[in-house]
């Protein structure tokens, strides 16, 4: 189950407001280990799973990811100050997403 917090919500809506088809990617990078990142223009790819939709914006992992440390799980998608990583479009608003489960925060 996915849900999201007011912050997140709050944050998506200023998202929309500059790019209007973003979606949200759970990276399992090795730079910014599993941030949540904001991209306007994404390609995914077969093994890309959609978690879910908050407010029309998909939100995706790895299969792998989502496999080993998501499925099951009750998620909820937050938000809070401070820049995350660089490479997400959030970066520019000193905010950025966060996703919590019952394993970890991620």
């Amino acid at each position: 189950m996915l849900k999201a917090s007011k912050n997140a919500l709050d944050l998506i809506e200023k998202l929309k407001a500059l790019y209007p088809n973003f979606i949200i990617y759970v990276s399992g990078g090795c730079c910014d280990g599993s941030a949540l990142m904001v991209y306007d223009d994404f390609k995914l790819g077969e093994n890309d799973y959609k978690l879910g939709e908050i407010e029309n914006i998909g939100i995706f992992v790895h299969i792998k990811h989502y496999k080993a440390y998501l499925e099951g799980k009750n998620l909820e998608l937050d938000a809070t100050r401070g820049r995350g990583s660089e490479f997400s479009l959030d970066y520019e608003l000193n905010e950025h997403f966060l996703l919590h489960s019952e394993l970890c925060e991620i």
